[in-house]
């Protein structure tokens, strides 16, 4: 997958699941020690803190699109009143 492509939320679910496994073997060792237990996790922390920024931030832009639309109404009813 291109660094730049979204991985698929049953994809993100499915590692999820073997770092809970890998957290569970007591002798876990990886072949690249650069992606030992502890990495993987932190790996997972970041994702999840950048889960919940994205949900956040969708809901601001909810919010400022609602205002927007509401705002907009209110102007253009105002401006077109004759």
């Amino acid at each position: 997958m291109s660094g730049t492509t979204r991985v698929p939320a049953p994809i993100r679910d499915a590692d999820r699941a073997a770092l809970l496994a890998i957290r569970d073997m007591g002798d876990y060792s990886p072949l690249n020690p650069a992606y030992n237990a502890v990495v993987l996790q932190e790996y997972e922390a970041a994702l999840a803190a950048a889960e919940q920024d994205e949900t956040r931030t969708r809901r601001a832009l909810d919010i400022a699109r609602d205002r927007t639309v509401e705002t907009s109404r209110r102007f253009h009813d105002a401006i077109a009143v004759r």
